[in-house]
């Protein structure tokens, strides 16, 4: 019997809630979807490493960091991007299961919940 692999989630919001972090290393964990922005739009990031997993998505603010050597997103799966994944291996990728218990969670942000 061969054991079905099952790969993990993406990044989740609530990191934008580290406001004063630096240095972010996610790489070579399966992790995959859209980068979140509010990630991106960290103030004190200085290095944010999100190479090697099966991204395939980033918007406008993180792309910025990419320019300025700030964010690396080399080895995923964003289609316009240099060096990334092959598609064949994004493709192999897609058909694994995931893992997200409560994928609603991720796009929760505990430190922007408006006070009652």
């Amino acid at each position: 019997m061969v054991a079905k692999r099952v790969f993990p989630c993406s990044v989740p919001c609530s990191l934008g809630c580290l406001e004063k972090i630096e240095q972010l290393n996610f790489a070579g964990n399966f992790l995959y979807g859209k980068v979140p922005e509010v990630v991106c739009e960290l103030g004190n990031l200085a290095n944010l490493s999100l190479s090697n997993n099966y991204f395939t998505m980033v918007g406008p603010i993180c792309r910025k960091l990419i320019k300025s050597g700030v964010l690396d997103l080399r080895k995923n799966c964003i289609r316009d991007l240099a060096d990334q994944r092959s598609v064949e291996e994004c493709a192999s990728f897609s058909l694994h299961p995931r893992s997200c218990q409560h994928p609603e969670s991720f796009s929760f942000m505990p430190c922007k919940v408006p006070p009652k």
